[in-house]
């Protein structure tokens, strides 16, 4: 199967998938994890003032010191274009994010074992089912995998190719993950 259909598969399974689960998860958004309120509260302070803070009107400014700024930041840019609070918003990115990550297994497995074994990986993520299930939740776990599988593929392809560019992006995006968990 050429290249683009195997990626088209992987996406359409990827979302597919993640629909699936934020159609389950729905109704418990707002009861069962509390961990998301956490998250949604630091997304909306930033969408709406630009402040890391989950406490905007206090007289002086109090910084978040428990999160890092790296997903709440992807959360306030959803927030921003879909709306302050709009969680099927969020899910739905970080179904995109899913489908995203897909792709990247792809490509790092096609640099380290070939083309069939890269179809089989990327395959095995899109229907690996912790991955959806955590984004249809508003928490930093597919985020973090997307980058720091984003820098390994670079990791990997700068120790292929040797390129001095491909170190430091992989660098970068190795501190920006700690920027989405520590």
């Amino acid at each position: 199967m050429p290249r683009t259909r195997v990626l088209l598969l992987v996406c359409l399974i990827a979302i597919v998938h993640a629909a699936a689960y934020i159609v389950y998860q729905q109704p418990d958004w707002d009861t069962q994890w509390t961990d998301q309120a956490g998250y949604k509260r630091l997304g909306e302070v930033l969408a709406n003032t630009g402040q890391f803070t989950r406490y905007p009107d206090a007289p002086v400014f109090v910084p978040e010191v428990i999160r890092t700024p790296g997903y709440p930041a992807f959360v306030a840019a959803v927030y921003k274009v879909a709306g302050v609070g709009n969680h099927l918003a969020v899910a739905s990115a970080q179904a995109l994010v899913f489908a995203g990550l897909c792709v990247l297994v792809f490509f790092l497995t096609l640099r380290v074992a070939g083309e069939r074994a890269a179809t089989v990986a990327a395959i095995m993520a899109a229907l690996f089912a912790p991955f959806p299930y955590y984004g249809a939740l508003v928490v930093t776990e597919l985020w973090t995998t997307l980058v720091a599988t984003a820098a390994m593929l670079l990791c990997v392809r700068a120790a292929q190719d040797g390129r001095l560019r491909d170190f430091s992006l992989a660098g970068a995006l190795f501190g920006a993950t700690t920027l989405v968990r520590p």
